[in-house]
């Protein structure tokens, strides 16, 4: 939106010179409130992630209210992929630093907004294996049994290209990112690549994965071998503190919605004419460890130790990376003192750092009590979804038809229309539904289905009917095919098949007190492999009675789509697998989970340039619950 501007012509324009003075000043600043506006929702962490180019500072975020802090720099979105696992999808961020002597030059965000594999954290015992390359290792005072499980570890890649060459290209959690593509100048040095990790028992997860410029004067295994020796210095004490900021502000922007920033990584980098300060002589203790780790405390911390595989990924770890020089080999040679600074100029250097890391020291004990603070007054929404949900018993006032039909005979079969259909029963049942359950109907048992169940409801009733399988859209009007159509014509069709009105003129009819119809039938033509002319792709919009909310899982001639590819494990259509999920989000109204499977169903299809909408039409009065 730009600032209103007068017409360009340079004929007279008699009516705007008419205008009123104050009615011209007034649009003129209507127009600039809008277009302050439009820059405010530009920036509030609310909004969508950003696209693939986009420029992000300070917060990212992350597409429904969450976010994650950014390290100082000018981030640039260099890809969007989706990483399908079993139960859940991970997002991934590619950010590339845009300044070409950025400590961070690549910085990578994971996060799911449905409920990870509870118990994948791949960080193993608190301190490395022989061999292991990884080190300081971190559990953030998270213990086996908490609510909320966090851990860092850092891994030394040596030679950035040879690290790309070896693990990206046999490692799904690195070949299917892109924007991974570094300047010589950027790499040279090699990285120290920071691993973070917080997931929340039956919600969400989020990692992020930072390639840290090493310290000037220190390869990465140098580096490493020093922390290890107790001999990090500074240095060392900062990347520790550094990554615990780093870790509570994470917890909650992503976790209790409530952005934090953190402080910069001030080290001197390689490539400067500061040498490295010097070192304290200290072993780098983890920052954390007034948090009571559960190493500390005596307790042991979830273990998977795992030695690296050949293909450069530990197994169950997420294709975790494997530095260039391999375990047992000796690290390279010391680098040459720098010349040029003096000792007064190191000891300068090394009071700037100590000042930094005191600062760094102060905020992380601020962060920390926020968190405190956070867990303890939660907003009612995030509260919410933090109660894990728990089945009900079935209520007789809750009542739910579901029908899958995929095992056409005389139109293309489908391959999910059944599975959608018996995990929403079973979905149904949990959130305290009767359910009737029917699979691959044909005409007559379709037509009897609905008139028993049509008997069943009574006024004041919840209902619930759940249709997968063919549609058709003739005229303005709907119709569920069952499994036998033989048709050749339209009027066949429509004496044949199931109209959609006609089963939302019945639940008004039996004045039902709330009923949702779900349709997720807006796939291709069933008629056009036949070489029928009959109707076209998608469903019609329709019209809801008072009290009844009808969706569709596409709007009007799109597709709705089985699967994200052909390399989807999911069994569940994507209208469906959302819809799944969103419903058993406790304390969720509704009209709000409907909304929230709009939005999720959307960005999901057009990570793999495909547009699909679900349709929703709502008359419903007062608010449902799905899971209360």
């Amino acid at each position: 939106m730009t600032p209103y501007a007068p017409p360009t012509s340079t004929a007279p324009n008699r009516a705007s010179a008419a205008q009123p003075r104050l009615h011209r000043r007034m649009r003129g600043w209507l127009a600039l409130l809008a277009l302050a506006a439009g820059l405010t929702l530009a920036t509030d962490p609310a909004r969508a992630q950003p696209t693939v180019g986009s420029t992000v500072r300070d917060t990212l975020a992350l597409g429904w209210g969450a976010s994650v802090a950014l390290p100082e720099g000018d981030w640039r979105v260099a890809a969007t992929p989706v990483l399908a696992r079993k139960g859940f999808s991970w997002e991934v961020i590619v950010l590339r630093d845009a300044r070409p002597q950025a400590r961070i030059p690549l910085l990578v965000v994971r996060h799911s907004r449905e409920n990870v594999s509870w118990g994948s954290l791949p960080c193993p015992e608190a301190s490395p294996a022989e061999g292991a390359p990884w080190f300081m290792l971190d559990w953030h005072g998270s213990a086996p049994n908490g609510t909320v499980n966090r851990c860092s570890r850092v891994w030394p890649i040596g030679d950035y290209a040879q690290w790309r060459s070896r693990i990206v290209p046999g490692s799904a959690w690195w070949k299917e990112l892109g924007g991974l593509d570094l300047e010589p100048a950027q790499s040279a040095n090699g990285f120290l690549l920071v691993e973070l990790m917080l997931q929340e028992h039956q919600r969400r997860g989020i990692r992020v994965e930072a390639f840290v410029r090493p310290p000037a004067g220190r390869t990465p295994a140098q580096f490493r071998e020093a922390v290890l020796a107790g001999k990090g210095g500074t240095e060392a004490e900062m990347l520790s503190t550094w990554i615990s900021v780093y870790m509570a502000s994470t917890q909650l922007s992503f976790l209790n919605l409530s952005p934090r920033p953190i402080a910069a990584l001030g080290w001197p980098q390689p490539g400067s004419t500061a040498s490295r300060p010097v070192e304290t002589g200290k072993p780098a203790a983890s920052a954390s460890s007034a948090t009571a780790a559960p190493a500390a405390a005596g307790k042991t911390p979830p273990s998977s130790p795992v030695p690296a595989t050949a293909g450069g990924t530990l197994p169950g770890g997420a294709g975790s990376p494997v530095p260039a020089t391999a375990p047992g080999t000796s690290p390279p040679a010391a680098s040459p003192p720098l010349a040029g600074p003096t000792a007064l100029v190191l000891e300068q250097q090394n009071r700037d750092l100590q000042r930094q890391l005191e600062q760094m020291r102060q905020t992380l004990a601020q962060l920390q009590a926020a968190t405190v603070a956070a867990t303890a007054t939660k907003p009612a929404a995030v509260a919410a979804a933090d109660r894990p949900f728990t089945p009900r018993p079935p209520s007789p006032q809750r009542k739910a038809l579901v029908i899958g039909n995929d095992r056409y005979t005389d139109v293309p079969a489908l391959a999910n229309a059944v599975a959608d259909a018996e995990a929403m029963a079973r979905t149904l049942q949990a959130v305290g539904f009767t359910v009737t359950k029917h699979l691959n109907l044909t005409e007559k048992r379709f037509k009897q289905a609905l008139r028993d169940f049509r008997m069943q409801v009574q006024g004041g009733d919840e209902v619930i009917v759940y249709y997968a399988g063919h549609g058709v859209q003739l005229g303005a009007a709907n119709y569920l095919l069952p499994v036998d159509i033989r048709a050749d014509h339209e009027e066949q069709v429509k004496d044949e098949a199931i109209p959609l009105q006609r089963i939302l003129d019945d639940l008004n009819e039996r004045k039902a007190k709330f009923s949702l119809a779900v349709i997720d039938a807006c796939r291709d033509n069933p008629f056009q492999s036949k070489g029928r002319s009959i109707g076209g792709r998608g469903l019609a919009p329709t019209s809801a009675a008072s009290g009844q909310m009808v969706m569709y899982s596409a709007g009007a001639g799109q597709q709705a789509l089985d699967r994200l590819g052909p390399n989807d494990p999911e069994r569940n259509g994507l209208f469906t697998r959302v819809l799944l999920r969103e419903m058993t989000r406790p304390g969720q109204s509704v009209d709000r989970v409907l909304r929230s499977v709009r939005n999720e169903v959307v960005r999901l299809a057009r990570s793999v340039g495909h547009e699909q909408t679900p349709a929703l039409y709502d008359q419903a009065i007062g608010e449902f619950f799905f899971a209360p």
